[in-house]
């Protein structure tokens, strides 16, 4: 992290039955894409694996979905009772950017 002028960070582990921690993980861990590529790049070194720039594309995509899911959590936990208005809203939100990804990401 010192070597790319980031401070150290902990980047929590996936859990696979809660989508707001992948979300979490991804928007951490694109943060810190470099290091990460690195460090994982040079312990695979012997089996050939590598992270590649497709791989980061893929979380990139992967996350920007999340984020609406995640945007629209919010907005649901900040209103004390959310109106119909709201959750057709947020809604919309999401099918328009699945529907606008899968159509960018065949």
């Amino acid at each position: 992290c010192e070597e790319y002028g980031l401070r150290k960070k902990v980047i929590a582990l996936d859990t696979p039955t809660r989508w707001n921690l992948t979300y979490k993980l991804l928007h951490d861990a694109i943060a810190y894409r470099d290091v990460l590529t690195d460090m994982y790049n040079e312990s695979q070194a012997t089996d050939g694996q590598f992270i590649t720039n497709d791989h980061w594309s893929l979380a990139k995509i992967v996350h920007d979905v999340l984020e609406t899911f995640d945007n629209a959590t919010h907005i649901f936990f900040n209103v004390y009772e959310p109106n119909i208005h709201t959750v057709i809203l947020e809604c919309i939100k999401i099918i328009c950017t699945i529907k606008q990804t899968s159509l960018a990401n065949p």
